[in-house]
């Protein structure tokens, strides 16, 4: 080093550095976060689709009733069962009743194939549906389960699934 110019290049190096880790710093955390962040919903899309599941097993009303009130609200997924990782989440259920009948249903399956090119194995399009010989009401609910990770606020990281439920 000669004279002031070289310390002057020495320095702007130095800061040129210290920038760039910085920046690599932030791409690799943020990178971390949206992992992390993707891991979770995944877990949280597991566990409603487990409920789902056992639902879909339930073939009373009651049984349904008993299933949803019986229901955790928190709930603890184990990702690792050797480094003993968990993640809590928060459980919710609802039950919303749809008044249907089975005419009305089946008119809601012969407008869904009657819509299409008559190649799914419905009847051709424009041709009327047979009606049943009586109507009955049919039990039917909106299921909407929403989990959440404990302790998180925002509702970015919440996953809502529904379907419908019908006896």
């Amino acid at each position: 080093m000669n004279d002031f110019s070289d310390l002057l290049i020495l320095l702007s190096a130095i800061v040129l550095f210290l920038l760039l880790s910085i920046q690599v710093n932030h791409f690799i955390v943020s990178n971390k976060v949206k992992h992390v962040q993707a891991e979770v919903d995944y877990h949280a899309l597991t566990v409603a689709q487990h409920i789902i599941d056992e639902v879909q097993g339930i073939h009373q009303v009651d049984s349904l009733r008993a299933f949803i009130e019986g229901m955790p609200e928190d709930m603890v997924f184990t990702i690792d069962r050797v480094r003993d990782k968990r993640i809590p989440f928060e459980v919710a259920i609802q039950k919303e009743s749809i008044q249907e009948s089975t005419e009305t249903l089946l008119d809601l399956m012969a407008s869904s194939f009657s819509s299409g090119s008559g190649t799914g194995g419905g009847p051709p399009p424009g041709t009327p549906h047979a009606a049943p010989p009586h109507t009955s009401p049919v039990e039917a609910y909106l299921i909407t389960i929403d989990v959440q990770m404990s302790g998180q606020n925002d509702q970015d990281g919440a996953v809502r699934m529904s379907f419908t439920k019908s006896f």
